[in-house]
């Protein structure tokens, strides 16, 4: 078999990864990285235990509840936030803690939690439908061994009351976003991906992300569009700091430690552990879905947007965030949980390459 044969052929019949073909003692090392990572995070999970409240209230769930209850019942929304923040014993500096008013306001025009639960539910059932087109389009049975981690990791729409964390709403538009623009469908990814960062500015390092990509693929328009996008949602942050400001007195206060926190691997954990239904799992599990989701968006060879996209948030969560921020998680991981499929065929091609004899892996092309 020749060097091109093996880059070219898929393993066990699933398309080729990145990792076909790779160098035997370059696959040895790369197996070997996965099982030493996984067996290091392990013990971490195990040891894991939640952070203690920083605060007299019964948790952020609640205190979201409580603000689009104001909000349904005619509430001004920065007074709101304002009033239950103190309440609650929260901090109120810096402007970041104060969520922007886009997601609550359009949860209280919604009838009830149920209504809201029912909505995010659908989107959920969309942006998981157009991922496993995307995947569809390398492998059908690909699609079809996601479809029950999709099902997991987007089912957080059932649960009570998560429906108030924005994250959730804002990981499934970047996933539809994604998806959508490694169907082609560029207006849809788009339109999502505003949506996205509407719903919580934590998606802003997506957009960057995609107005990147547009600019390397020379697409002027949509460079344009996104410069646009980004250039009016900074003009609305401003004036959401201004309304922010215009409520702080002398009794606010702020915690002396600030987001950036360096949580390393036990935050980065937390955070791949908030996936949707796989919260309800011992977070060790979480050792082996953040090590293999890596490798697989390594060995994809899809759309780069959501290697990229996970990748960064997984670096930025790695210095950014308190320990009460796993949550944080939700904007990255079903991406993520994309990876973990992928690692079935990566895993497969490495083992494939680093059991292969010494002889035929002479002249084998390295990875790429």
């Amino acid at each position: 078999m020749t060097a091109t044969d093996l880059t070219t052929a898929g393993t066990i019949g699933f398309p080729p990864t990145r990792f076909a073909g790779i160098d035997r003692r370059i696959a040895i090392a790369v197996l070997l990285a996965v099982a030493t990572l996984i067996g290091l995070l392990i013990p971490i999970g195990a040891s894991y235990t939640n952070p203690p409240p920083r605060h007299p209230g019964d948790g952020d769930l609640a205190l979201y509840e409580r603000i689009v209850g104001k909000l349904r019942a005619g509430g001004e929304y920065y007074q709101t936030v304002h009033t239950e923040l103190r309440d609650g014993g929260y901090a109120t500096r810096p402007v970041f803690a104060w969520r922007t008013p886009a997601y609550f306001s359009l949860l209280a025009r919604l009838p009830s939690t149920a209504a809201a639960r029912a909505t995010i539910g659908a989107l959920a059932v969309v942006a998981g439908l157009a991922s496993l087109l995307f995947l569809r389009r390398s492998d059908t049975r690909l699609a079809l061994l996601a479809t029950p981690l999709l099902v997991i990791s987007l089912g957080s729409a059932i649960a009570d009351l998560s429906v108030f964390y924005a994250e959730y709403p804002a990981g499934m538009l970047m996933l539809l976003s994604a998806s959508a623009f490694g169907l082609g469908w560029r207006r849809t990814g788009m339109i999502a991906a505003i949506a996205a960062l509407v719903v919580r500015e934590l998606a802003a390092p997506y957009v960057l992300i995609c107005l990147l990509l547009a600019w390397r693929e020379r697409r002027w328009r949509e460079v344009a569009m996104w410069l646009v996008t980004v250039a009016a949602y900074a003009a609305f942050y401003l004036w959401h700091v201004a309304m922010v400001n215009a409520q702080l007195g002398p009794a606010d206060f702020a915690w002396p430690e600030g987001w950036v926190a360096f949580g390393g691997a036990r935050f980065l954990l937390s955070t791949a552990g908030h996936n949707g239904l796989f919260v309800a799992m011992p977070l060790w599990t979480a050792a082996f879905i953040l090590p293999l989701g890596v490798l697989g968006l390594l060995a994809w060879r899809g759309d780069e947007r959501i290697a990229l996209t996970a990748f960064g948030y997984i670096v930025a969560f790695a210095i950014v965030g308190k320990p009460l921020n796993g949550y944080w998680g939700e904007l990255y991981t079903p991406m993520l949980t994309l990876g973990v499929v992928w690692a079935i065929p990566a895993i497969a091609d490495l083992a494939r390459a680093a059991f292969r004899p010494t002889r035929q892996a002479r002249g084998a092309p390295a990875f790429r």
